[in-house]
């Protein structure tokens, strides 16, 4: 499990939010508290993993209710990843272009300060054994970490955003590696914004945008609708 205050820092699951192409199934393995899975746009379909029970007991009360199209499972990722199908069809989900799995597993030892954080640790062969998974699979794949020699030659090709992040020992250099390129079109535009100043701020013109459009009669409407469509395709 992510250890509490974790992807739930400031920034933190914001920034891992745009960086998610749209979707139809979401898978986070590493659950811990979910602070991405439950700020997120949901998808169609969505799926938390985790060994333990109070971790996804913690997610649930903090979801406050909003567990719509969620199933949490408390199983070991490394073994249910490679597995996983839902009861609409056979095909793995791993293997289907429309799944984004996203992973926060515990951060390989000698990259951190703190020692043992996690209630399941994670050995060096275990990393190993979940890269090797996540590297055949045919979906969108996203992995939090710090950098080490085993992630870095691991994830040779990937594409990798460094940031900093706030933890128990203060901030540190933190990475997301992606098995895309970053996206053009979001997921959930929600959480757009590299602060929260100007997260605020594309939040307060959205919603003013949004007054006006509505406040349109309908041909008003369609036309403005029209003309930023023609202005999205010519990009």
């Amino acid at each position: 499990m992510t250890y509490p205050g974790g992807k739930n820092a400031a920034g933190a699951y914001q920034r891992i939010i745009n960086y998610m192409p749209p979707h139809a199934t979401y898978v986070e393995a590493f659950l811990g508290s979910g602070a991405v899975l439950r700020n997120k746009r949901p998808a169609d379909r969505n799926i938390g993993i985790d060994l333990s029970a109070e971790a996804l007991a913690l997610c649930l009360d903090l979801a406050a209710g909003n567990t719509s199209h969620l199933s949490l499972i408390e199983d070991d990722a490394l073994a249910l990843l490679p597995v996983l199908k839902t009861m609409l069809d056979d095909r793995r989900l791993i293997d289907r272009p429309d799944t984004l799995i996203y992973a926060d597993p515990p951060y390989v030892m000698d990259t951190r300060k703190g020692g043992a954080l996690y209630d399941h640790e994670m050995t060096d062969a275990d990393h190993e054994r979940l890269l090797a998974t996540l590297r055949s699979a045919r979906c969108m794949v996203m992995i939090s970490g710090y950098r080490s020699p085993l992630y870095d030659a691991a994830l040779t090709g990937w594409h990798r955003i460094d940031y900093k992040a706030q933890t128990r020992q203060g901030l540190a250099d933190e990475s997301l590696w992606l098995n895309f390129r970053p996206p053009l079109e979001l997921h959930d535009y929600g959480h757009l914004g590299a602060d929260y100043r100007e997260r605020e701020r594309i939040r307060r013109k959205r919603r003013r945008w949004a007054d006006k459009i509505a406040g349109m009669d309908r041909l008003e409407r369609l036309a403005v609708m029209d003309a930023l469509k023609a202005a999205g395709g010519a990009e």
